[in-house]
């Protein structure tokens, strides 16, 4: 039968293959059955995707034209799957005669039975496919995998926007072990920052702006600043819009960003917490990077050789309600490069280079706790002098990334090199 198979133009184990057009049943009611493109690579399951996956990337590209798929989807391991081309849950008797109801077949990564026609090789521009995540940086909070079905009470989606709302709070609870007399002499008792914290209260919403041919992805997100610290009062924190974002499909797949958002420089500044390799980003990330900027970045990057890089220019006069002549503006870059991948990605080392330029108009300052959220201040470079910014004609900071990921294993590392020009300091 493999035989047979072969000869009629179907594809080794080790050929990648791309399903598109396969339907996940929900076995309750149907109302979230789902069409899925599935990915199969080096004899392994690597992805299932309600996304647009280009057909021309890949050695085998089938259309399931609607078909139902039974079987096993356990991602990065050996498929083990049929498709077939009736509803099992309306005509019982397919499954008691998959020969004849089966269109496609996979045992172990091998195909075992194909009666499926070439998927084209190129997808048709269509208004109704939404884009999937443009932004250079990720979402502020992770998107629900169910974020596509607009039955959820959450999803909303129509002619000209669609959209999901998105709510989280986040938690801390810490403990001071121990502190020393320098210590204390330095930053103060630090017991009384021991306890609990609303850390933060988020919401917003992510979407698409469906008027145009290219539809535009918004992000709107706000947020407290955190609850005030410990539980003895009930004064809250203001609350704060610190994402709002246009990101527009631009020139040769690049995508223009607008609004206010993360610098692209550093990738642990770039990181949202619940994607950070770490519980807390390191003191140098938070003392010499901002949270976000107001600005535009130009973003792109190559999936064949594993780069991207980003441009932006930035200047927050609008959000911090100033002249746009007395706040301080920037430029900022980053590339990155993975030279080094296996084919499943599963050993990867990512390399990037950031700069960042500011005219330094309100001065600067670089103060930072240590990695716990709720703690005072332990370094901070105006501290003996006014408390204020220090004067500088402009500011340089260089970033350098080193990453390695091989399995569950990931070593991380960044360089932070901060130059200010100011005579008077001796330009620190």
């Amino acid at each position: 039968l493999v035989a047979g198979v072969m000869a009629s133009g179907t594809c080794a184990a080790s050929d990648d293959i791309l399903i598109r057009n396969a339907t996940l049943m929900d076995l309750v009611d149907g109302a979230d059955d789902r069409t899925v493109s599935l990915l199969v690579r080096n004899n392994a399951l690597e992805l299932v995707t309600q996304d647009e996956v280009p057909a021309d990337q890949f050695d085998r590209a089938f259309d399931a034209a609607g078909g139902f798929v039974i079987g096993s989807l356990d991602i990065g391991a050996e498929p083990n799957f049929m498709i077939v081309s009736r509803d099992p849950r309306i005509q019982f008797e397919v499954l008691l005669d998959t020969k004849t109801w089966a269109v496609f077949a996979l045992h172990e990564g091998r195909i075992v039975r194909n009666r499926l026609a070439d998927a084209p090789r190129e997808v048709a521009e269509n208004k109704a496919n939404k884009p999937g995540w443009l932004a250079y940086t990720p979402p502020p909070m992770a998107v629900p995998l169910g974020y596509q079905d607009s039955g959820k009470w959450n999803r909303w989606d129509t002619e000209y926007v669609s959209g999901v709302f998105i709510l989280g709070v986040m938690l801390d609870r810490m403990n001071w072990l121990d502190q020393d007399a320098d210590s204390r002499s330095l930053v103060g008792d630090v017991e009384a920052f021991d306890g609990g914290e609303i850390r933060a209260f988020r919401f917003g919403a992510v979407g698409t702006l469906n008027m145009f041919e290219k539809p535009m992805v918004y992000t709107i997100f706000a947020a407290s600043n955190a609850y005030d610290k410990g539980f003895e009062t009930n004064k809250l924190d203001n609350i704060t819009f610190f994402d709002w974002r246009l990101d527009i499909p631009f020139l040769g797949g690049s995508v223009m960003s607008i609004g206010k958002q993360k610098e692209p420089i550093s990738g642990e500044r770039l990181q949202g917490m619940v994607y950070n390799q770490m519980q807390e980003r390191s003191a140098a990330a938070d003392g010499l990077m901002p949270s976000r900027n107001v600005g535009v970045v130009w973003s792109g990057g190559s999936m064949e050789h594993a780069s991207t890089w980003a441009f932006g220019l930035f200047n927050d006069w609008f959000d911090a309600g100033q002249k746009f002549s007395d706040s301080a503006s920037q430029a900022v870059g980053r590339v990155t490069w993975a030279p080094l991948r296996t084919a499943d990605e599963s050993n990867l080392l990512h390399l990037g280079l950031g700069y960042r330029y500011s005219d330094a108009k309100e001065g600067f300052r670089a103060a930072a706790e240590p990695e716990f959220n709720n703690a005072p201040d332990f370094v901070d470079i105006a501290h003996g002098l006014d408390g204020g910014p220090l004067p500088a004609d402009r500011l340089d900071t260089w970033n350098a990334e080193v990453s390695w990921r091989r399995g569950p294993l990931w070593l991380a590392s960044e360089y932070f090199h901060t130059r200010a020009d100011n005579a008077s300091l001796g330009d620190p």
